[in-house]
């Protein structure tokens, strides 16, 4: 979170003290109707777009993003998505995360005529604003975690596209216990950027 957007939410909470339950509440309610647990009940759509993480040190990607792009190409080989498009950062400092996800799904045989790379996607927000209006996507499905799902398509949503999301759970994951918080507070700074001006 940048300098500015991060002053821009903590006024906004300081201002509303009730505004991060509400938010949390607001997002879920907002994309609850659009998310999926099963691949086989997924509405077609067009394109399945993977939100990056940070790949490995080796430059693989994390257990997190490779189920993410598992899901992703499952949806691809029922043919319930034509096209994917990964999208994340190509210049953090601890690796190129677009590349280890192109990487990843090269190695599986999906064509590059199908892949669509994104790698100047910094945050969620980023990731669905540049889907729409950079590459032109319309509808879409979103492969991400069950804690990030509900905020990605609420975004996604908010950027114009005909979003539904499915989860990408395929296993236990380690993460830190700050992960909860770091979402709330990620939750709060979509309704903030969507909702308040300035």
């Amino acid at each position: 979170m940048t300098h500015q957007r991060f002053l821009k939410v903590g006024l906004a909470c300081l201002a509303f003290p009730g505004l991060i339950p509400v938010a949390r509440l607001w997002i879920h309610a907002a994309a609850r109707r659009h998310l999926w647990r099963c691949a086989a009940e997924v509405p077609p759509r067009e394109v399945a777009i993977i939100p990056g993480c940070l790949p490995l040190p080796d430059g693989s990607p994390s257990p997190m993003l490779a189920d993410r792009l598992a899901t992703s190409l499952d949806l691809y080989r029922r043919g319930l998505v034509g096209r994917l498009l990964v999208s994340g950062n190509s210049r953090h400092p601890r690796g190129d995360e677009a590349a280890a996800m192109r990487g990843w799904l090269l190695e599986r045989d999906v064509p590059p005529s199908a892949l669509t790379v994104d790698g100047d996607a910094l945050y969620t927000r980023d990731t669905m604003i540049r889907a729409a209006e950079v590459y032109g996507v319309r509808a879409a499905v979103i492969c991400t975690q069950r804690f990030h799902l509900s905020r990605a398509v609420y975004l996604a949503r908010r950027a114009g596209l005909d979003a539904v999301g499915l989860e990408a759970d395929r296993r236990h994951y380690q993460t830190s216990v700050l992960e909860p918080l770091r979402e709330l507070a990620a939750q709060t700074a979509a309704f903030v950027d969507e909702n308040l001006p300035g």
